[in-house]
């Protein structure tokens, strides 16, 4: 296991060590703050900081899979359909993506 500090510097002007305690040793926030890093260099290459590594993914599936629809999306995502829906709205009323009715059933949508 990697020994790791148990005092961060914090993001304040003054630089004051954080006692992270038992999150020093917690792999789950040393994820956490992996994530956050990684969100934040995303939005530096990507240039725009509306676009979120999330949406990003999501149109990436949509792009390569014409015609998804949102429960093989949230599939392919790993993302709940509850969450799915409300983000495809908003991806739908920024014109990034448009959702298509299926013919055969009217509950279903397809995206493209």
């Amino acid at each position: 296991m990697v020994s790791l500090s148990p005092e961060v510097p914090s993001q304040s002007l003054e630089h004051e060590p954080v006692s992270l305690g038992p999150l020093a040793e917690a792999l789950a926030f040393h994820i956490r703050m992996a994530q956050a890093a990684s969100f934040r260099g995303f939005q530096r290459s990507a240039g725009a900081k509306r676009l979120k590594p999330g949406w990003f993914a999501v149109l990436s599936l949509i792009n390569d899979n014409p015609g998804i629809t949102a429960v093989g999306l949230s599939r392919a995502a790993g993302r709940d359909k509850s969450t799915m829906t409300p983000l495809l709205r908003e991806l739908e009323r920024d014109g990034l993506v448009a959702r298509l009715g299926v013919p055969e059933d009217r509950r279903r949508m397809r995206c493209g």
